[in-house]
């Protein structure tokens, strides 16, 4: 499941398509609360950021069209934006605490865009925060941080890897 997100993402990066040319394929189940496969728990609050919409569709065989869960390639997570590894990081933050390894923070982003041809496709950025629990897990602690692409930090959140050396 990891690994059909992953080509999934390859395929929306690489594939160069009409700013209204959406995917049927999905990097994640938009209803489903969890993306199970995934390194970091993101909510379907996220789909948004992640560019995955009802859109308008005419299925094989229907002559009006039909509301269907699409995926675009303009993604937007943004400033303030915080993602645990866990669903349980959600929980009251006492007994969260219990449960997180590691938890992201946003600090500012600019979105991925695809401007009209000839224009180029803009992978955007994310900088943001990697906290992690202190040793007597009262509180988050910032163990480093980085700015990827939007792109890039889609993968690191499927996967977990792709992070660059710390930015200070």
């Amino acid at each position: 499941m990891r690994q059909t997100a992953i080509d999934i993402l390859d395929r929306l990066i690489r594939d160069r398509a009409d700013k209204d040319d959406r995917l049927t394929d999905l990097l994640r189940d938009p209803e489903a609360e969890t993306a199970p496969a995934w390194f970091m728990h993101v909510p379907t609050c996220f789909n948004d950021a992640l560019d995955i919409k009802q859109t308008p569709r005419v299925l094989v065989r229907k002559t009006k069209p039909v509301l269907a869960w699409t995926q675009g390639r303009e993604f937007r997570f943004k400033g303030g934006d915080v993602l645990y590894d866990t669903p349980s990081g959600y929980q009251q933050w006492s007994e969260a605490l219990r449960h997180i390894l590691l938890c992201v923070q946003v600090s500012s982003a600019m979105d991925a865009t695809s401007p009209p041809p000839p224009a180029e496709r803009s992978a955007g950025t994310v900088a943001f925060h990697v906290l992690i629990p202190s040793r007597h897990r009262t509180r988050l602690t910032r163990s480093s941080n980085h700015i990827l692409t939007q792109d890039a930090f889609i993968r690191f959140l499927i996967s977990g890897e792709g992070l660059p050396k710390q930015q200070h």
